[in-house]
């Protein structure tokens, strides 16, 4: 893309610092809007998904240190990475503690989360009939650490930064496969 870019502003005498020039014309943008439209949706999802995956690599790691104070065990800390979404029109990639094929993230939304205050009976108390008035134990309550909140704010640039990067990669790919 860039060749033909460069060949159109200079048989133009277009991009000039001051700003594009008004009679800008993208030769075979109609070709390229075709070829576009006649690629599968299955194969544009796909591809999208494999950019977005790359542009949450700052984001998993931005969480992950913020798992690793909290973590004893390690399978929270390994949990945390991407979960495709299911729709099919609108390809998204989320990024969290992962619970199916292995991973052990379970219990990822207490942390994330907190819990409420709880209770347990006492020793020797019969198990009918018990209720919050005095003859249970509280075990406290767990506040929200909001690790994932906290991890997603921290790298928020570094993640925009990396998809413009990637899309725009992704982007002269396509157009260098269709110029052909």
């Amino acid at each position: 893309m860039g060749a033909r870019l460069r060949e159109a502003q200079a048989g133009r005498g277009g991009g000039s610092p001051s700003g594009p020039n008004s009679d800008f014309e993208l030769k075979g943008f109609e070709q390229f809007a075709y070829q576009v439209s006649q690629i599968p949706d299955k194969y544009q999802r796909a591809e999208v998904l494999k950019v977005l995956r790359k542009c949450t690599s700052p984001t998993i790691r931005a969480i992950r240190s913020q798992v690793i104070k909290h973590d004893n065990s390690g399978n929270l800390w390994q949990s945390v990475g991407n979960i495709t979404g299911k729709s099919k029109t609108f390809p998204n990639i989320l990024v969290g503690f992962r619970v199916r094929n292995g991973y052990k993230g379970f219990h990822g939304h207490i942390l994330e989360h907190g819990t409420q205050e709880r209770f347990r009976r006492k020793k020797r108390t019969s198990a009918f009939g018990v209720v919050r008035n005095g003859k249970n134990i509280s075990t406290g309550k767990m506040p929200a650490l909001n690790l994932v909140k906290k991890g997603a704010n921290a790298s928020e640039s570094q993640a925009i930064a990396e998809a413009e990067r990637q899309m725009l990669a992704f982007t002269e790919k396509q157009l260098k496969k269709i110029f052909r």
